[in-house]
């Protein structure tokens, strides 16, 4: 009988948890809805990201040049997106605190694009596979 009783709280607590979900989502829907520009812009993030990593993959090959800060900077570009992408659909869903950490991410990975832009050394470095810690991106951008 105990264990009915626990399936039972627990399937209640997530009947809850989704009710709650979906009324933050509703609430934070009528928000997003005051900025319908928003939605446009989402809907092309991912083609300006995509067009700003593909002219600096075409200067790659018309000039035959290896730049690892573009490297690095065309690798950030599909993390950008990603991340803004997926935070955008969970704060849709009313997924508010995990929308903010890839949101905080996006943001971390956007400084790290601009470090790498003003310093190819660690451009050089991130793209040996060592790590750089948001610290030191802050430090130095």
């Amino acid at each position: 009988m105990a264990g009915n009783a626990q399936v039972s709280d627990e399937i209640w607590l997530y009947d809850e948890v989704e009710r709650q979900t979906e009324a933050v989502s509703q609430s934070l829907k009528g928000e997003l809805d005051k900025w319908p520009l928003i939605h446009f812009l989402m809907r092309h993030f991912g083609s300006l990201l995509y067009w700003a990593a593909q002219r600096l993959i075409d200067a790659e090959v018309g000039t035959g040049e290896e730049r690892p800060k573009d490297e690095a900077v065309i690798e950030s570009c599909a993390r950008l997106f990603s991340e803004c992408y997926a935070g955008y659909l969970l704060l849709q869903r009313g997924l508010v605190l995990q929308s903010i950490v890839l949101l905080r991410s996006a943001f971390e990975i956007t400084t790290q694009a601009l470090l790498f832009m003003q310093h190819e050394d660690m451009a050089r470095r991130w793209l040996d596979g060592k790590k750089i810690r948001p610290k030191e991106v802050r430090e130095l951008t």
